[in-house]
């Protein structure tokens, strides 16, 4: 397996910190090619965190980034909150949008889970290593 591919879908999965770890401690480069092969299947379950933040930036009132890795709950819940807010603010009360809450609350939600899947992934990688 060709290794500049592999880091390179490593580096996808992580942070760059985390990446950097790996890269400097050198067993990327050293992998034969059955825990290469392991590590290519257990990668393709992975999700990439810059995914995640691109979908809370553009669509976080709607839970994609919940949806993405698979929450089905919490990312209705999104768009149950945002489809109701924005209801209130059209019928209701419509001086101001309140749809900025929901968006406030996915946008630390998004980042918060990014990093958690940034670490999560560094560790499953980290244990195939």
């Amino acid at each position: 397996m060709d290794k500049i591919f592999l880091s390179e879908e490593i580096k996808k999965k992580m942070f760059s910190k985390a990446y950097n770890e790996l890269a400097l401690s050198g067993k990327i480069n050293n992998l034969d090619d059955e825990k290469s092969r392991a590590l290519n299947i257990s990668m393709m379950n992975m999700k990439r965190p810059l995914i995640i933040v691109l979908l809370v930036i553009f669509l976080g009132n709607f839970g994609a980034h919940r949806f993405y890795i698979g929450d089905y709950i919490i990312g209705g819940a999104y768009a149950g909150a945002t489809v109701i807010l924005v209801i209130i603010g059209f019928f209701i009360y419509p001086v101001i949008d309140p749809t900025w809450l929901v968006y406030i609350v996915a946008l630390v939600d998004g980042i918060l889970l990014a990093n958690k899947t940034s670490e999560e992934n560094y560790t499953k990688i980290k244990e195939l290593l």
